[in-house]
């Protein structure tokens, strides 16, 4: 657990429930909030500025329109409260709003359906998550990005060109669309996880480095933050399938089901990543061995050739008096070229053996 979720934590400790209080790593300034308003007749988009300035365009809107509040970064809790206020939202849904370390989850009751996502992606080759909200009923939804950039900014295109589907369709079929974006972007976060470990497992066969059990453990924390955020999408998305909320129509069954069809895929994606990362730590620790080894193979090498020239040097090393061989006049080159030709022997005989 990292110190700034820790402190984020431990401020949390203590306060009664239903108290709202960011915690995030986020630095978002300023939130943006737009309110899409659209049915097969109209297609809106309004800039927000103040909470006053939503009332009055939402007292504008006819009752049957569906209307789509658009919040990007969370930081501002007044303006949560108010909106708490004006829609009845309790302030336990909008603790977990804000509470980026919450777990996807989805919670059902009469007057709205509250999911918690995650999209993971990655920034400048680091992994990053971000926490994402939705609170809807049968006209109205509002999605909550922990984010700076407006990762829904081509749906508003899509509402517009949608005639066919879209613009007939209520809030549960916006609901799914912004989930299967969510989820469709997994598919990118593994793309990109692939090629980092493909690119780090032909390093480590050829040039395995102690720095590399470093990335192999930043990989191996990866899959863990994306199995967090992944696995309970699919009770999310099951219990849509199943239409336990009362605002999903019978009609947006089938997009949802088609939306856990590519979480499932998913899922064996996670599975064969894991088992990607293990084998790297094992092609790490097998490449290091085989290099230890062709280190400890050299040294044996230079050891047995010197074994029996250290003998001869040794032998002839000894102070006896009669030893004819001392006063040979061609005893000391005929010695090196003993010397020599042993080496030379076996040298040739390791290269027979491939063992140089």
């Amino acid at each position: 657990m990292s110190m700034s979720k820790k402190s984020h934590i431990k401020s949390k400790i203590g306060k009664p429930p239903g108290t709202l209080l960011y915690l995030g790593n986020k630095a978002i300034k300023d939130s943006k909030v737009t309110l899409t308003v659209y049915d097969e007749d109209i297609f809106e988009v309004h800039e927000i500025n103040s909470f006053n300035n939503l009332k009055e365009l939402l007292s504008k809107t006819k009752e049957e329109s569906v209307k789509w509040i658009n919040i990007i970064g969370v930081k501002d809790i007044e303006f949560l409260k108010l909106l708490g206020e004006h829609f009845k939202i309790s302030n336990l849904i909008l603790e977990d709003v804000l509470n980026s370390y919450q777990r996807p989850k989805i919670e059902i009751n009469h007057d709205f359906l509250f999911v918690v996502t995650k999209r993971p992606y990655y920034n400048n080759d680091d992994y990053s998550i971000e926490h994402n909200s939705y609170i809807m009923n049968d006209r109205l939804l509002i999605s909550i990005q922990d984010a700076e950039n407006d990762f829904y900014k081509d749906i508003t295109e899509r509402i517009k060109n949608g005639l066919n589907v879209f613009r007939k369709m209520k809030t549960d079929y916006l609901l799914y669309v912004l989930l299967d974006l969510s989820v469709d972007n997994y598919l990118l976060v593994f793309e990109e996880f692939q090629e980092k470990s493909e690119a780090l497992e032909e390093k480590l066969i050829y040039e395995p480095v102690k720095e590399d059990l470093s990335s192999i453990q930043e990989l191996k924390k990866t899959v863990q933050a994306i199995r967090q955020s992944l696995w309970p999408t699919r009770e999310i998305l099951n219990s849509l399938v199943r239409r336990e909320s009362n605002f999903i129509s019978e009609g947006a069954v089938v997009y949802f089901r088609d939306t856990l069809d590519h979480q499932l895929q998913l899922n064996d994606t996670l599975e064969a990543s894991r088992e990607m990362v293990s084998s790297l730590m094992e092609i790490y620790l097998s490449s290091i061995n085989n290099k230890m080894n062709e280190v400890m193979k050299v040294l044996t090498i230079i050891a047995t050739i010197f074994i029996p020239l250290t003998f001869i040097a040794g032998l002839y090393g000894m102070n006896f008096e009669f030893m004819p061989e001392l006063k040979w006049h061609w005893g000391y080159p005929l010695t090196l070229l003993v010397m020599f030709l042993i080496t030379l022997i076996l040298i040739i005989y390791f290269k027979k053996k491939d063992w140089m």
